[in-house]
C-alpha cells in the first residue's frame, strides 16, 4: 500500500508523464535517424534524453543563483546530483555531497532580516522562472527548425522537461522529506515564525561552509522553538539544528532528551531530519550504554533503507559505524565503515562539520565491544 501512495504522489505522476512524452518524441527520432542501427539510435536518444534532464537542474539551479544573487544573497555552494561547486578561501572549489531527495541544489548566504524578513519569492522561484524560460526558447526553436533533424527533437524534450521541472518545483508540495519552492514561497510570505527559521537555516549552512563550528555560533540561532511553532516545517528545522549543537558538544543525554522529545511530538519535522534524528539518537543510546535490544529495534527495516540513501553524509556512516562496532560486534565491518567515511574528508564541503563527526567516530572507536 506504501508503494501504491508513492506512485500516487502528484510529483511523481507528472515527471513519469513527462518521461512518457520524451519516450514518444524519441520514438518518432528514431524512426527519422538511422544511427548505427538497430540500437545506436535508441543509445543516442537516450543519451540526449538524459542530457536534457542535467541540463534542466542546472537551468533551474542557476535561476536560484541569479535570482538569489539580485536579491541581495552571497553565493555559498552550487549542487547537481553528487558534483558541488563551493566558495572556499575565496577560490572555487570542486566537492562530493548527495541529500536524499533533491536532485540539485543552489545554497546562498541570505541578507539580514529587515522587520523581520528578507526577500524570499524571487529567489526560491528563481529556478522555476528560468525553466520556464527554456521551455519557451525551446518551443521556438523547435518552430523554426527542420522537423527531420536531430535538434527537433532535442528542443521539443527541452520544453516539455522544462515544464515539467517548473511545475514540479513551482506547485507547492511536500513529500514529507523535502518541501519544494513552490511551498517555500507559499509558507514563508505568511509567516515571519518560519521566515526567521528559513533565514536561521540558510545563514547556519553559510557559517558551516565557512569552517565555523556550531558551538561557535551566535546562541540565538539556535533557540528551541514552541512546540506550536514546532508545527510548521521551516522553524522545526532550528529544533534541528539545536539538536545537532548538542552533539558537536558531545553532551549526548542532553541530545538525546532533545531528539526524542521532538519525535514523539506532533511536528513538521521533515521526514529526513526525522531520519538524521533517529540515527543520532541510535549513537547517543550507544555511547550512554542503554539496552542493545533497544537499539536494534531502532535499528529497524525502514531506518536502514533511509540510512543507506543518505550513506554519503558523515553523521550517518559515524553512526553506522558505532552500530557495527558496538551493537553487531562486526569489526571488520565497522573498520570498513571507517574506510569509506575517511575517504569522505578531502571531498565533503563542510569542513568543521566532518571533523566533529570525526571526533564523534573516534569516541565510538576508543569503547571495547561487548562479547
Amino acid at each position: 500500500m506504501k508503494k501504491v501512495k508513492q506512485f500516487l504522489n502528484p510529483i511523481i505522476i507528472l515527471y513519469l508523464l513527462c518521461g512518457v512524452a520524451c519516450g514518444i518524441v524519441l520514438g518518432n527520432m528514431m524512426d527519422r535517424i538511422h544511427v548505427w542501427e538497430p540500437v545506436g539510435g535508441l543509445i543516442l536518444g537516450l543519451l540526449l534524453f538524459y542530457v536534457v534532464i542535467i541540463f534542466e537542474i542546472v537551468v533551474h539551479e542557476g535561476g536560484h543563483l541569479v535570482a538569489g544573487l539580485l536579491s541581495g544573497y552571497r553565493f555559498v555552494s552550487f549542487r547537481v546530483f553528487s558534483w558541488l561547486i563551493a566558495e572556499e578561501q575565496g577560490k572555487l572549489k570542486l566537492k562530493r555531497f548527495s541529500l536524499a531527495g533533491t536532485a540539485g541544489q543552489c545554497l546562498l548566504d541570505p541578507p539580514e532580516l529587515k522587520d523581520g524578513a528578507m526577500p524570499v519569492k524571487f529567489y526560491n522561484l528563481g529556478g522555476v522562472l528560468a525553466n520556464i524560460l527554456t521551455s519557451v526558447i525551446g518551443l521556438i526553436c523547435y518552430i523554426l527548425v527542420d522537423k527531420n533533424s536531430i535538434t527537433s527533437g532535442l528542443w521539443l524534450m527541452i520544453m516539455i522537461l522544462g515544464i515539467g521541472y517548473a511545475l514540479a518545483n513551482g506547485l507547492p508540495f511536500s513529500n514529507g522529506m523535502v518541501n519544494n519552492d513552490g511551498y517555500n514561497v507559499r509558507y514563508l510570505a505568511k509567516d515571519p515564525i518560519a521566515m526567521k527559521g528559513f533565514w536561521t537555516q540558510l545563514r547556519v549552512n553559510a557559517e558551516q561552509a565557512r569552517g565555523v563550528a556550531l558551538s561557535d555560533m551566535p546562541d540565538a540561532w539556535f533557540d528551541m522553538p514552541s512546540d506550536e511553532a514546532l508545527k510548521d516545517a521551516m522553524t522545526a528545522s532550528q529544533a534541528v539544528i539545536r539538536c545537532n549543537r548538542f552533539m558537536e558538544q558531545q553532551d549526548f543525554a542532553g541530545a538525546l532528551d532533545r531528539m526524542e522529545a521532538l519525535l514523539g511530538k506532533d511536528t513538521a519535522i521533515m521526514g529526513l531530519h526525522r531520519a538524521l534524528l533517529k540515527s543520532d539518537c541510535i549513537y547517543c543510546k550507544i555511547l550512554l550504554d542503554h539496552d542493545r535490544e533497544e537499539i536494534r529495534a531502532m535499528m529497524d527495516k525502514e531506518q536502514k533503507k533511509i540510512m543507506k540513501s543518505m550513506k554519503g553524509l558523515p553523521s550517518i556512516q559515524r553512526a553506522e559505524y558505532a552500530y557495527a562496532r558496538l551493537v553487531e560486534g562486526d569489526l571488520k565491518k565497522a573498520d570498513r565503515i571507517k574506510e569509506t567515511f575517511l575517504r569522505m574528508e578531502k571531498s565533503y564541503p563542510y569542513a568543521a562539520e566532518f571533523e566533529t563527526e570525526k571526533h564523534l567516530l573516534e569516541l565510538a572507536e576508543k569503547i571495547n565491544p561487548k562479547d
